[in-house]
C-alpha cells in the first residue's frame, strides 16, 4: 500500500494549459495575450500587437498561435492546423452631424461665415469605435479657390 502512495505522489502533476479562445472582440487598440488565451496559469499578460481598424478582423491560424504561446511561455499547443482565433474589433458609423461641425469650423477659420450651405454628396462615413465619443478633425488645412 505504502509503494502505492509513493508512486501516486511521485506521478507528474498535470499543468492547467491555457484554452485557446475561439473568437474575441477587441475593445482596444492593442491585442493582449489575454485576448487569446484563457488561464494563462503564469504567463504575463503581454502585448502582441496594434488591433486591426475599428470594423476590421483578424484571423490568426495555428502555426502563428503556436508561435506565440511558445515565445511568451504559454501552455498550449494546438490540437490540429483548423485551430484557429478570431479578433473582431467592432465599430459604429460617424454621424454625418460631427462631421458636418467640423468641416464648418475648418471653413469658418479661413474666413468663410456661417450663412454657407455645406452638402457633401457621397459621404462615406469612416467607422470608429463603438465606445468612442470622437470628434473628428481635419488634418490638412482647408485651401479655398
Amino acid at each position: 500500500m505504502r509503494a502505492l502512495i509513493l508512486l501516486w505522489l511521485l506521478l507528474p502533476i498535470p499543468v492547467q494549459a491555457a484554452i485557446l479562445r475561439p473568437i474575441t472582440e477587441l475593445r482596444g487598440p492593442i491585442i493582449r495575450l489575454s485576448d487569446l488565451f484563457d488561464d494563462l496559469g503564469t504567463a504575463p499578460d503581454r502585448p502582441l500587437g496594434t488591433a486591426p481598424s475599428p470594423g476590421g478582423r483578424l484571423v490568426v491560424e495555428a502555426p502563428q498561435l503556436a508561435a506565440i504561446a511558445r515565445q511568451f511561455a504559454v501552455a498550449w499547443k494546438p490540437a490540429s492546423n483548423a485551430d484557429r482565433i478570431v479578433l473582431e474589433r467592432p465599430g459604429r458609423p460617424l454621424a454625418r452631424d460631427p462631421a458636418l461641425l467640423a468641416l464648418r469650423a475648418a471653413l469658418a477659420a479661413t474666413g468663410v461665415g456661417d450663412e454657407c450651405d455645406i452638402t457633401l454628396d457621397g459621404f462615406a462615413s469612416p467607422l470608429v469605435p463603438v465606445d468612442s465619443d470622437a470628434v473628428p478633425l481635419l488634418k490638412t488645412p482647408l485651401i479655398l479657390r
